[in-house]
């Protein structure tokens, strides 16, 4: 972080700087997101027994009662706040996307030379991992496939 704020270092180095710090980033939630989405929830299933009572799948130790476990409250309240989060991350592409928007889907009636502009363009390289895959006009779909993926 001091690094970015040095004033020796011109505002193009800073910013190249930021977007290589944004794609890294975004890179490391496209590859954790799907796993650690499934083990928060596989973390919450819950067994019923043929006596009605449920425990939790990973820890039948734990009874899955609001009301009655401690353990159980305390496992909601950490994983909850958690699941939010993780669930929130293709909202936040969806936003990057959505505010890159005019050079992710170039104005030209050409859809091949607008792939080669969205392609040179060195101010959305840090979101080129989420839309290389698709033609300029679908740029959001990465978004709709995590979205439908965390959905199954």
């Amino acid at each position: 972080m001091r690094v970015l704020l040095q004033p020796e270092l011109g505002s193009r180095a800073r910013t190249r700087m930021r977007e290589q710090h944004v794609y890294y980033t975004l890179m490391l939630t496209y590859l954790v997101l799907p796993t650690v989405s499934q083990v928060q929830f596989k973390g919450l299933s819950c067994a019923t027994l043929a006596s009605g009572e449920r425990y939790l799948r990973v820890d039948t130790s734990v009874e899955c009662n609001f009301e009655t476990s401690a353990d159980y409250r305390l496992i909601l309240a950490c994983d909850i706040p958690l699941i939010i989060l993780y669930q929130s991350i293709p909202i936040v592409w969806a936003w990057l996307l959505y505010t890159h928007r005019q050079r992710l889907n170039p104005p030209v009636n050409d859809p091949r030379r607008a792939y080669e502009l969205r392609a040179k363009d060195d101010s959305i390289a840090h979101l080129s991992f989420l839309v290389n895959d698709y033609s300029c006009a679908l740029y959001y779909y990465e978004v709709i496939e995590m979205v439908s993926y965390l959905g199954s």
